[in-house]
Formats: C-alpha cells, sequence, structure tokens
C-alpha cells in the first residue's frame, strides 16, 4: 500500500535521527538545520526556532505530496514537544553559497551551469503553480533557498514554510526584503506572480553574483537594490559589465544574450504584477538562451 501522508516522529526519534542535534548545516532567524540519517538515507532536519500554531504547521502535511526534481521533497514531520521538518539531503549547499564564492569548496559556475539552474528554478516554480495537486505560492524563492545536488540540479527548499511563518509576523518587520513585491507589503497578499518577482531577482543575482543588494561605488555603507543597479547598468548601455566576471567562461558569452536574460529578469520585477510573464514564457526564453538561440 503506498504511503498517504508524510511520516510523523516522535521527539525520541527524531533525536535519534538528527544524532542528538550535532551536526547543524544552516540556521536562520526562525530555525536550524542538522544533518542526520532516517533508513539509511542522509535528510536535513529543520528545526523550528519558535514554535508556530498548530493549525499553520499542519497545513505543512500536504506539502508531503509534491514530487518533482526541481523541489526538495518532505519526508517526515515532528510535531511532539518540538517542531520540525525532515527533507531529503541536498549535498552541494545553495546557489548563494556559490554564487558569494567566499569559500575554498565554493565552485565557480560557468555561464552554460548558471542558464541550466536558472531553467531547472523555473521548471519547480512551473510545477509547483500549475502542475501540483493545488496551486501552491512559494512565498520566499531566493538563492539562499536553491539547494544544488551532486548534478548541480536545482532543488527548490522551504516550500510553503515561509508562508507558515509569515503568519506570525508583523508585516512592518519585513520591511526591505528584495525577493517579495511591493503589492505583497501593500495587501499583505502572496500570489503566483510574486514568486515570479522573486525569480526575477534570483535570475540577476545568478548573472551578476552579487547579492540582493549591491553597494554604490565608493560608497560601501550604501546600497541600492541589485534591480536598481541592475537598471542604471543596463540603461547605460554597460550591458556586459552585469556579467559575474569570475565567470570561468565570460568571454564566450555574446552581449545579445546577456541583454535578453536581463530584460526577462526586468520583466519578472514589473511593478505590476499582470505585466509580469508567465512561467511557461520564462522557460521558453531559459530553454532558447541555453540552447544558443538567443
Amino acid at each position: 500500500m503506498s504511503q498517504i501522508s508524510p511520516r510523523v516522529l516522535a521527539r525520541s526519534r527524531l533525536t535519534s535521527t538528527a544524532s542528538n542535534f550535532s551536526l547543524v548545516i544552516g540556521s536562520g532567524a526562525k530555525s536550524v538545520v542538522y544533518k542526520g540519517f532516517m533508513d539509511d538515507r542522509a535528510v536535513a532536519i529543520k528545526l523550528l526556532s519558535k514554535p508556530v500554531k498548530e493549525e499553520n504547521f499542519q497545513i505543512l502535511l500536504d506539502f508531503w505530496r509534491l514530487d518533482h526534481p526541481n523541489v526538495v521533497k518532505l519526508l517526515a514531520t515532528c510535531n511532539d514537544g518540538m517542531q520540525a521538518l525532515v527533507y531529503e539531503f541536498v549535498p552541494n549547499n545553495t546557489l548563494r553559497f556559490h554564487l558569494q564564492g567566499e569559500q575554498t569548496n565554493a565552485r565557480l559556475l560557468s555561464w552554460g551551469m548558471r542558464m541550466s539552474i536558472l531553467l531547472g528554478i523555473a521548471k519547480g516554480i512551473h510545477y509547483l503553480h500549475n502542475q501540483a495537486w493545488m496551486r501552491v505560492i512559494h512565498g520566499s524563492i531566493t538563492s539562499s533557498n536553491v539547494m544544488l545536488d551532486s548534478n548541480w540540479t536545482p532543488k527548490l527548499s522551504d516550500v510553503g514554510v515561509s508562508q507558515l511563518l509569515l503568519k506570525d509576523v508583523p508585516m512592518d518587520s519585513l520591511v526591505g526584503t528584495e525577493y517579495l513585491d511591493q503589492e505583497f507589503f501593500n495587501g499583505g497578499i502572496l500570489t503566483t506572480e510574486s514568486d515570479v518577482y522573486s525569480f526575477g531577482i534570483v535570475i540577476l543575482e545568478t548573472i551578476s553574483g552579487r547579492g540582493p543588494r549591491v553597494p554604490r561605488p565608493g560608497q560601501t555603507a550604501v546600497t541600492d537594490s541589485i534591480l536598481i543597479w541592475v537598471e542604471k547598468q543596463f540603461n547605460s548601455g554597460h550591458v556586459r559589465d552585469l556579467v559575474d566576471r569570475r565567470c570561468p567562461d565570460i568571454d564566450q558569452i555574446g552581449q545579445d544574450t546577456v541583454a535578453e536574460i536581463v530584460t526577462l529578469a526586468m520583466r519578472c520585477c514589473e511593478r505590476s504584477r499582470v505585466r509580469r510573464p508567465s512561467t511557461n514564457v520564462v522557460i521558453e526564453t531559459l530553454e532558447k538562451v541555453l540552447n544558443g538561440e538567443s
């Protein structure tokens, strides 16, 4: 008989699975992630730092049904004195980790790898919006929420978790988040177009190697959003300057190709959500670039 719900672990089993929470592999304001083992396979255990309401936590049970190569798989949950989510372990860290390139084990991503990663992310978003059992809004598509597996296939992590946590977070504490569109701040509602906006920011990060905020020239203490920085460079004709100079094959990238990807990203980040492209259009554009048809 096929399993119809995620495994529910008792606290003692979770502690054993997490090897007594001895190996931290990530942390944030609302959770700590540990590496563990369950049924002889590596897993990632996200332990929520602050418990959320019972009804909100129960919402996550449905996300076990998500099954796509570009979405991290939820395997089990625990709500026994602590709240935790157990996911498949994805070994090659996050997209942000490699774009920053600050660690010796970070990989310099070629242009082709970057385009392939973006295409995989877009396919994951398309699945959530159009092919899952219900329309799923991710709510926090960032370069830190894109995991890379052993084949450098991207996988969206934290699906649904952000929406769950946002239910208990004051709106004013989110101001300044570069990945969220202004319409969310105006109305407090996440939409599929909000995910497209967030993906536009990830595109800009991926081609430039920069974070969501960029220091102004000569003013390292003052930053602009990456969207403003890109618009200034693009409108000044400095299209090639937008490409990460550490990209190994930078000399092989045509200016028209860069312009097409930047234009796609800026369309994703249109202020009005009705003007943003569908995920189908995003995928078609990325496939065209990846196949050298731009």
